[in-house]
């Protein structure tokens, strides 16, 4: 008897350990899914994850602790799947500001293009000022018509950010 309900014990304690091991493995692989990401034109580098073999561990009917369980449980490292930038499928080219031209102003602007996750830009924000605000109103005017084809996880089309950098410059 007192045998049977060790192993009951033990058998029990197993079973909530390995539950919430694998609970904790499906949480993760789940946690990136909407995750807002950030990709900046031109700078864009991949990834790859690494697979790893998966041990199995067998318990003996013998009496062990519950620490000793959790070191003969095996972990289960599970890469998440790479997220894939979106890929600009239409763009706008800012015009210059008249403005600008007649006062020979010159700057850099890098906007913000919150892409949504059909492709659309939901909104274009100025992340870093060239110093004009009508160099600025020019390219998030031109970045927000701009169409992509989303990011992707697992063929999972996924919310992004996307860093366009504009350099308004005068020719001579």
């Amino acid at each position: 008897m007192e045998k049977t309900k060790s192993f009951s014990s033990l058998s029990l304690a197993f079973v909530l350990l390995f539950s919430m091991v694998y609970g904790y493995v499906l949480f993760r692989s789940h946690q990136n899914v909407g995750v807002s990401s950030t990709f900046v034109y031109n700078e864009i580098t991949e990834t790859k994850p690494v697979a790893k073999a998966v041990s199995q561990t067998m318990v003996s009917a013998q009496k062990i602790s519950v620490a000793q369980v959790a070191e003969t449980t095996p972990v289960i490292n599970v890469a998440p799947m790479p997220i894939l930038p979106p890929r600009i499928v239409y763009s706008v080219t800012p015009a210059y500001p008249e403005t600008a031209l007649q006062s020979n102003i010159e700057g850099a602007v890098v906007v913000d293009a919150k892409v949504g996750a059909l492709g659309n830009v939901e909104s274009a924000t100025v992340k870093t000022s060239s110093g004009s605000i009508d160099l600025d109103n020019s390219a998030v005017s031109a970045v927000s018509q701009w169409k992509f084809s989303p990011a992707t996880q697992g063929g999972q089309s996924l919310s992004s950010v996307f860093e366009v950098p504009v350099r308004f410059a005068i020719k001579g």
